[in-house]
Formats: structure tokens, sequence, C-alpha cells
């Protein structure tokens, strides 16, 4: 599923007031080279229990002489945790490239994408690129759906992002 289509019949407005879902958000990444445009991207979601989002931040102590310690942000590193169930059928674009050979045990910038993350009521979020890093691709046991675990590391600063059907 691409954004534009998981947005269809959405209009976000920056006045949306309550509580945000989890299933509120929107990630997607740029799988092939022909999307040239957000609404092109494929949505993490298919069989996705989560696609939780933190925000590492790295920080320095400093002593200062009649000021004492001060507590200085240095860096801010954008991350998902993506936990799936193993689905495949012709509505799973994201797992089928999530589960490529090239995501699976590409290196490098073979592994680098594109992401637009943001809430579909507002259309407020984020746009980056980061490493996709396969985990784990076929866990759990006997008699259970197989899943799957994907760590995505920003490599830079994400920019911000509000979505437009237009655009």
């Amino acid at each position: 599923m691409t954004v534009t289509e998981a947005m269809n019949g959405i209009t976000p407005s920056a006045d949306t007031a309550g509580f945000q879902m989890a299933d509120d958000f929107i990630l997607a990444f740029k799988t092939a080279d022909t999307q040239n445009k957000e609404g092109d991207y494929i949505v993490c979601e298919s069989m996705v229990e989560e696609h939780s989002a933190a925000v590492n931040s790295s920080t320095v102590d400093k002593n200062y002489i009649r000021q004492g310690q001060v507590t200085i942000k240095t860096n801010t590193q954008r991350v998902f945790t993506i936990n799936a169930d193993r689905y495949h059928d012709e509505k799973t674009a994201f797992f089928d490239w999530i589960s490529s050979f090239k995501m699976v045990h590409g290196v490098g910038s073979d592994v680098i994408a594109d992401y637009v993350y943001f809430n579909m009521f507002t259309g407020k979020g984020e746009k980056g690129r980061a490493t996709v890093n396969v985990t784990a691709d076929a866990t759990n046991g006997a008699g259970n759906v197989a899943g799957y675990t994907v760590t995505v590391s920003g490599i830079n600063k994400p920019t911000e992002f509000t979505y437009s059907a237009a655009g």
C-alpha cells in the first residue's frame, strides 16, 4: 500500500484534537527508484504489530564555575523498531521489500532508504534517511506464525514533513 492509498479519504488538519493512537502514524519507505514523491512510498503496515518510534539523544555533562553540572544535548537519532508477522499476498509490498535478499543481507548504502513518518490526522511528521537493519527474519517457535524484526536507524537529522495529497 502506498501513502496515497493509505490516506485515501483522510484530510489532515493541524487542528485535530484528542489522543493520538499508534495506529494514527504512518511509517513509509522509498523502496524503489521509481517512487519520486512521498505519496508513492510503501507503508509499513501489512501484519505489522508495531513500528515503535524512539528518539535516542546524546548528552555531555559539563561542570562550570559557580554554576555546577549542566547537561548539554549534543545529538539526536531517530530509531524505529518494527515487529511483524510474516505474511505474503499481493498486498504485502512492504514485506516483499523488507524480506528481499538485498535488505536481509545487504550492507552499507544498499540498506539505506528514504522514509516519512507522520500522523495521518494532523499530517505533521518528518522525512529522513535511515539504515534499515533486518535483525530477525523467521522468529517464533513451532506452531506459531513466523515473525520478523527490523531496526531502522536515522543516518542524519530528519526534516519537518507535512503530508499533502498534492505532493
